[in-house]
C-alpha cells in the first residue's frame, strides 16, 4: 500500500492541489487522524471525482461509472449486507467464477475487503467509484428509493460530524430526496451556490466558517439551523 504522502505528490503533479495546500492538509491529517483525501475534500480543494481519478492512477484500479442503472440479482446483493453497504460505502457489481467485484470509494479500507472475502468465500476484486455513485446504487437496489429525477427535491446538509451528516443523508435519501453533504461552512457555501438546494440543514459550530457566517453569506428561502 502506498502512503498518503505519495497520494499528495500525485495530486500536486496533476496540478489538482498546490504544495502549500498539501502541507496544510498533512498538518490537519496529523491532528485529526483522517485519510488525506477526506481532509482535502473537507478543505474544499478537491472534488470526489478528482480524488477517485487520482486514487485509480495511484493504485492502478479501474473506475466504474453509471452502474446504478444496471440490473443486479438478489443473490449478488445478498453477498453484502445492507448495513455494511451503507456504512462502508461498498456495492457488489459482479460475482463470477469465485470472484466478487466490488465498487468502493476508499481503497485503503482493506479491513472491509478482507471481511467480505472471508464472509463470502470469494476473492474480492475492487474498482473505484465516487461516494455519490455508490450511494445512488445503494438507494435504488438496497433501499428501493426511486432513481434521481429533475423534480427530486435537493437538500444540503452542512455539519462537521461525519456520523450525524451520514445518518441525516441516508434518512433523507430513503425518503426520496437528493442530499448533498458538506463538513464545514465554506464547503457548504460552495455546494449551496453550485446546486441551489431547496432546503439547507446547517450546524452552527463548524471549522473554517461557522453556521452564522454561512447563513449570512447564503440565505435561501427556507433554512433550518
Amino acid at each position: 500500500m502506498m502512503t498518503n504522502k505519495k497520494l499528495g505528490d500525485l495530486l500536486v503533479e496533476a496540478e489538482i492541489i498546490t504544495i502549500k495546500t498539501l502541507e496544510r492538509a498533512l498538518v490537519r491529517q496529523q491532528k485529526g487522524g483522517m485519510r488525506l483525501g477526506v481532509v482535502l475534500e473537507k478543505m474544499g480543494v478537491i472534488t470526489d471525482e478528482e480524488l477517485i481519478e487520482a486514487l485509480a492512477k495511484q493504485f492502478n484500479l479501474k473506475v466504474v461509472k453509471g452502474f446504478a442503472d444496471a440490473v443486479f440479482s438478489e443473490s449478488l446483493l445478498s453477498l453484502i449486507p445492507v448495513d455494511l453497504a451503507v456504512l462502508k460505502q461498498v456495492f457488489p457489481i459482479k460475482d463470477l467464477n469465485g470472484i466478487l467485484g466490488v465498487a468502493v470509494s476508499d481503497p485503503f479500507d482493506t479491513q472491509t475487503i478482507d471481511f467480505l472475502a472471508q464472509k463470502t468465500g470469494r476473492k474480492v476484486m475492487t474498482a473505484l467509484a465516487t461516494r455519490k455513485e455508490i450511494s445512488i446504487a445503494i438507494n435504488i437496489h438496497y433501499l428501493h428509493v426511486a432513481a434521481l429525477s429533475e423534480h427530486r427535491k435537493r437538500i444540503l446538509i452542512v455539519d462537521d460530524s461525519e456520523l450525524t451528516s451520514k445518518i441525516i443523508q441516508v434518512a433523507l435519501e430513503k425518503e426520496g430526496y437528493e442530499a448533498d453533504v458538506a463538513h464545514d461552512g465554506l464547503g457548504g457555501l460552495k455546494l449551496a451556490l453550485m446546486n441551489n438546494p431547496d432546503l439547507i440543514i446547517c450546524d452552527l459550530i463548524m471549522p473554517r466558517m461557522d453556521g452564522y457566517t454561512f447563513l449570512n453569506s447564503f440565505r435561501p428561502e427556507t433554512v433550518t439551523a
